[in-house]
């Protein structure tokens, strides 16, 4: 499990006037001040960008681990982490109240707040008949996609590219599936592409459809899929050194941070075309094209208990830093995510004061999560 721990200590040396130190060396101990200290656990998609941040935050040491969104939301049901870390929507309200997770996270005022948006990106690797051939990923495209994910048939590289190419392609799929990877849970359900009606979807039988559902929300693959760990670096990892025709999907921060060593393997970025926003493919290499036309797209959020929260005052002083704070913005497009907007932070509660915070301590939301959507300053 990979952990990053910022700082423990900070030495608190006040001065009084020019040059007067107010503590000496010899009770330098009682100057020692601790820094309240939070542990933050789940998505690894998450996890670069909080490690990005922390730094630049001098009230709050930070401590993250990965493990996947699973772990993050568990975290805090079980009382393990301050912070819980989900690259996807928590589903726990849809349990019912006679569930003991649903009754936990109720009585724990347990609130999500998303802090940024990331991109899904499919990369693959082309054969020397497809070095020119671009994979445009549009509703067609996506029903044959996820069947290919399922493990459950073998495809061929043609099948996708509209051409000749006999390669066989080898996906690479996480462990688990979309019920441990949020990234799996987001290149499942945040397409924005309605596949279920096309004519190749139409014509599967139930049982098959049935199947590839299993498959990528339960980790139940077939034999022609290859399995990797849930982070995005251990899934290129395995998938960089692979056959030509392989194929795996990954958060766009990691893809654009990495996309020279990508290139430099063989890999290409396939485009994606959703008719409805944009007539050309777009490519996800750039974060505000992201936000304005690439429409497949997953929230970065913190999950925190607001009845916790209220004895850590730095909890809400940290995300609000996230939020607000232009270094911090400029972090995230850096990293290769998408800040919000404030539109985005008022369908969260926020009342537009900037010096008013407690919209992240107080309980505004009827089931203490958001589904707001992506907005970017001219997005369509």
């Amino acid at each position: 499990m990979k952990t990053n721990v910022k700082k423990f200590w900070k030495i608190l040396v006040p001065v009084v006037g020019v040059g007067v130190v107010s503590c000496s060396v010899v009770f330098l101990s009682g100057c020692l001040v601790k820094t309240p200290l939070v542990s933050l656990g789940g998505s690894t998609a998450v996890l670069p960008l909080i490690n990005a941040l922390s730094p630049y935050i001098n009230f709050i040491d930070v401590v993250t681990s990965a493990g996947g969104s699973g772990v993050g939301i568990n975290s805090i049901i079980n009382g393990t982490k301050e912070i819980g870390m989900a690259s996807t929507k928590p589903d726990i309200l849809n349990l019912g109240a006679n569930n003991n997770k649903y009754q936990v996270w109720d009585e724990k005022k347990v609130k999500t707040v998303t802090i940024a948006w990331d991109g899904i990106v499919l990369i693959y690797k082309p054969s020397s008949i497809s070095i020119n051939t671009d994979l445009i990923i549009n509703e067609e495209n996506l029903a044959k996609i996820y069947y290919t994910f399922s493990g459950k048939k073998q495809f061929k590289l043609g099948e996708l590219l509209n051409n000749n190419d006999e390669t066989i392609i080898t996906p690479y799929a996480r462990n688990g599936g979309s019920s441990v990877s949020g990234t799996t849970d987001a290149f499942f359900k945040d397409s924005h592409l309605n596949y279920k009606d096309t004519f190749y979807w139409q014509n599967l039988s139930e049982n098959v459809k049935n199947s590839i559902n299993d498959a990528i929300v339960n980790g139940s693959y077939g034999t022609n899929v290859i399995q990797t760990a849930e982070s995005n670096s251990q899934a290129w990892n395995v998938a960089k050194n692979g056959p030509e025709g392989s194929l795996v999907y990954l958060s766009a921060g990691f893809v654009i941070n990495n996309i020279d060593e990508i290139r430099k393997y063989g890999f290409k970025v396939a485009l994606y075309n959703d008719k409805q926003i944009s007539p050309e493919p777009v490519s996800p290499l750039n974060p505000e094209v992201i936000a304005k036309t690439y429409n497949w797209y997953r929230p970065l959020n913190l999950i925190y208990s607001m009845i916790y929260i209220k004895n850590i005052p730095e909890i809400p002083r940290m995300i609000a830093w996230i939020l607000f704070n232009e270094q911090a913005k400029n972090i995230i497009k850096n990293e290769g995510y998408v800040p919000l907007e404030y539109e985005n932070l008022k369908s969260m509660g926020w009342k537009g004061d900037l010096n008013d915070m407690s919209f992240l301590t107080n309980d505004s939301s009827d089931d203490g999560t958001y589904d707001i959507k992506l907005q970017y300053s001219g997005a369509k």
